[in-house]
Formats: C-alpha cells, structure tokens, sequence
C-alpha cells in the first residue's frame, strides 16, 4: 500500500492517478481534501512490481512522486 499526504491551503477536490513507468493510466480517482492535512490510503495488490508514478492534480497545480512497488 501507498499512503498520499497532502497539505491543502483551501479544501477542494483533485485526481489521484498511479501511472505504470510507460505513462499508462493504472489507477484514478477523485479525492476530496479538507484545509490543512489530507492522507489517503491506496491498496496495491493489483498492481505487478515495478516503478510507478503517484500523481495528484488539481486546479491549484500538480505533484508527482516516483514509488517503488516490491
């Protein structure tokens, strides 16, 4: 499992996508966040090992991180 932890300055809603190392779109969902501290728990079993991407967008910006699957 992943665990995504955000600091939100105003509450609002954004995409959580987990991209495979080729670019291809595995997992997406929309995620509402509070002002202040959002965390989100993601379960991986479905996924194969290898490098994946974590993204989270929104109408203020983007973060992307880089995560290992074992």
């Amino acid at each position: 499992q992943i665990q995504l932890s955000l600091t939100t300055a105003e509450s609002g809603t954004g995409l959580v996508s987990i991209l495979n190392i080729a670019g291809q779109v595995v997992f997406e969902e929309s995620l509402t966040c509070p002002v202040g501290q959002c965390n989100q728990t993601y379960k991986l079993n479905q996924l194969a090992s290898g490098v994946y991407l974590i993204k989270w967008a929104s109408e203020t910006g983007q973060q992307t991180r880089k995560f290992i699957k074992q």
